[in-house]
């Protein structure tokens, strides 16, 4: 095994750096998560409180914002967006990137990673999601990549000396676990050390903890020094790397091959390019090598708010959760309802009070004063033995405890939570009822994610890297031509060619290759998919109330309804000829010849029409008429009319059905130029000697 030392070390000092730089911050997140999960209290009060026997509440104050912030993000979901940037790059091949993206995101339940990771930055400051690589399946070469959540952030340490807020120009990080020695055993039964006592305990104390075995993924980035040129070749400017040069000479102004072929270089430029390398180690031994493809460490950190704050030794990074200026109003509102609840204990439980033997011979009277609505009540007398006075009757103790003052303090505290969270109460059902309009509602609704967005735009810079991260990794694992999933913007599914030229059902010449052009990564916001279903359901059934509008997309409103199998058949009978002709891959009609088509059926319809007029008109004066002699006359005129009439309609259709035919007869030697077409653009497109 090579002698790694020096890397240990780095490992080692790094490890016990980044956890001291991060310290604080876990401190404090850790103080969130206590409140988030219901307890205020200091852990010396409580104690004190439950061993005299007094109340010591946690009434939920907190989650019902926090829930109000992260569903906004779940149901509002975001789309990573990929545009053309220069390189050969397309808007054809930017729209395939993101739809091969959006399958990633798909098969890889990324939204459930993404909502994870923002719930712990709005509870705790701080969460993450990373992107891993995998094979499709265990009998091929081929790698696909794939969204992994992080549930326990406390597991990550990112390079505290990062300056970016995406924390994309970090050196290194961390991922963190511990596990068993056996099983650790079992995982790596190669690794050279296996008893991790003594000196090897020593060594490294932060890794070794009874019994368990600390193991990390070590991300390194090493930067590489290299040379840029620009190189006048015949068929344009060659941007290139002097190292993807091998045995290349550079001198002034020209490169010099191996072969003796020399190039002019038009620009050059020092620089440096990343590496990155994933270790895998227990602090005592490198246990893995594995090089990865990507610019950038593939953790993705979803942070809160980020400040600098001097506390007098220089400024210090803060990261601040959602609830962390709610802490100290959400214990004076448990306190206030502790000491409601207190205070309502107190209330004396006995309805009256009197000196002993007040009571006698009355007792079963006095037993049931609360059940029984009697009619008088005795009581015996009874005099002070000491002063000879009779003692005054038996009396109900008045207490009224300061509820109301208590009530007043709790809500000025919850006032005070929802300040320090930037949010407000929604309206309760007796304030709607007093709204004449819903603009007061959604005011209050855009306040509260107004307060709490730049949590979401935090969350959306996360998404935009996770999408550079994504889009740079594409090249790499998905280089081999294939046949791969995509997804589209409305969920619907197709499966492409890739990395290899084909023609589609439609006919249409294709080639999505993914080592082609340069990309930028934005992020698109909007109402979840149903919620623009719904909205263009809606704006749909304003256009059905146009005949000649529902004739073309009567099959999709029908489809934006979600009617099951039906729907999909109903959908499929109103789908126009010519789409539907487009979908099964067939050549669409001219729009000359389906001009003639319409004509010709408008004719055939005018003399069924007339015929129709004509047996109609037939029948109504025989009616008028009322002597046989007229009926006759008029039947033998009737007769005539009606024979001229189908002779006519017989003319018509023989015409109708020549024209017919020669339509049909154009329509097969349109089909056959198309296929001859088609064949010669085949045979153009192949290589030659294929």
């Amino acid at each position: 095994m090579p002698n790694n030392n020096d890397l240990l070390k780095e490992i080692r000092q790094n490890f016990d750096y980044y956890m001291a730089q991060w310290r604080e911050i876990r401190e404090e997140a850790r103080t969130d998560m206590k409140f988030i999960s219901g307890d205020p209290w200091e852990p010396r009060e409580r104690r004190v409180r439950q061993a005299a026997g007094r109340p010591c509440l946690s009434l939920d104050e907190l989650s019902q914002y926090v829930n109000s912030t992260v569903n906004d993000v779940r149901v509002s979901k975001r789309a990573i967006k990929i545009v053309p940037k220069g390189a050969g790059a397309t808007d054809d091949l930017a729209r395939f990137r993101a739809d091969i993206i959006r399958q990633i995101e798909y098969r890889s339940s990324a939204q459930a990673a993404y909502a994870t990771a923002f719930q712990n930055a709005v509870e705790r400051s701080y969460g993450y999601f990373k992107v891993t690589a995998r094979r499709t399946a265990p009998d091929s070469f081929d790698q696909e990549l794939v969204i992994r959540a992080i549930p326990n952030p406390d597991t990550v340490l990112l390079d505290p000396d990062a300056k970016e807020a995406d924390f994309s120009d970090g050196r290194a990080a961390f991922i963190i676990d511990t596990l068993p020695v056996k099983r650790f055993e079992s995982r790596w039964p190669e690794a050279e050390i296996k008893t991790f006592t003594g000196e090897i305990a020593e060594l490294a104390p932060a890794w070794v903890k009874d019994n368990r075995i600390q193991v990390a993924e070590y991300w390194r980035v090493e930067m590489k020094a290299r040379t840029l040129l620009l190189l006048d070749n015949q068929d344009g400017p060659l941007k290139i790397f002097l190292d993807e040069l091998p045995g290349a000479k550079l001198k002034g102004e020209a490169v010099t091959l191996p072969d003796g072929l020399q190039f002019r270089v038009l620009n050059q430029a020092k620089t440096e390019t990343p590496t990155v390398i994933q270790y895998i180690t227990n602090g005592i031994e490198i246990l893995e090598t594995n090089p990865w493809k990507g610019r950038w460490i593939p953790i993705v950190p979803v942070m809160g708010k980020e400040m600098y704050v001097d506390a007098g030794a220089g400024s210090k990074r803060i990261i601040m959760s959602l609830v962390r200026l709610a802490r100290d109003p959400y214990m004076l509102y448990c306190y206030y309802r502790t000491c409601q609840a207190e205070l309502v204990g107190m209330t004396p439980k006995v309805p009256f009070v009197g000196a002993a033997g007040q009571f006698e011979g009355y007792e079963e009277a006095w037993q049931n004063v609360n059940k029984a609505p009697l009619g008088y009540l005795e009581y015996k007398p009874v005099v002070d033995g000491a002063a000879g006075a009779l003692l005054p009757p038996p009396n109900r103790p008045q207490y009224d405890p300061p509820i109301q003052s208590l009530e007043m303090g709790a809500e000025s505290a919850r006032r005070a939570i929802q300040a320090a969270m930037g949010t407000a109460a929604l309206p309760t059902s007796a304030q709607r009822q007093n709204q004449k309009s819903g603009v007061a509602i959604e005011r209050i609704q855009q306040i509260q994610e107004h307060g709490s967005f730049h949590y979401t735009d935090n969350f959306d810079r996360a998404l935009a890297h996770c999408g550079r991260i994504l889009n740079d990794l594409l090249k790499y694992y998905y280089d081999t031509p294939r046949d791969e999933a995509i997804r589209k913007p409305d969920d619907s599914y197709e499966v492409i060619r890739i990395n290899e030229a084909y023609t589609d059902k439609t006919g249409k010449q294709c080639c999505y290759m993914t080592d082609q052009g340069e990309f930028d990564v934005t992020i698109t916001t909007g109402p979840s998919y149903q919620s623009q279903r719904e909205e263009a359901a809606e704006f749909a059934d304003t256009l059905a109330r146009m005949p000649e509008v529902f004739a073309r997309i009567g099959d999709l409103i029908v489809r934006l309804r979600n009617l099951g199998p039906i729907g999909d058949e109903i959908a499929e009978r109103l789908t126009p000829p010519d789409i539907a002709a487009q979908k099964a891959g067939q050549q669409p009609i001219p729009a000359e010849l389906q001009a003639t088509l319409q004509g010709l059926q408008t004719q055939l319809d005018a003399a069924k029409q007339a015929l129709a007029q004509a047996e109609f008109e037939k029948k109504a004066k025989i009616l008028e008429l009322e002597s046989r002699e007229g009926i006759a006359a008029l039947q033998e005129t009737t007769k005539l009319a009606v024979a001229e009439m189908k002779v006519d309609l017989e003319k018509a259709q023989t015409m109708v059905q020549g024209e017919l035919a020669a339509i049909r007869q154009q329509l097969e030697l349109f089909a056959k130029t198309s296929a001859l077409e088609g064949t010669a653009m085949q045979n153009a497109a192949m290589p030659t000697g294929a």
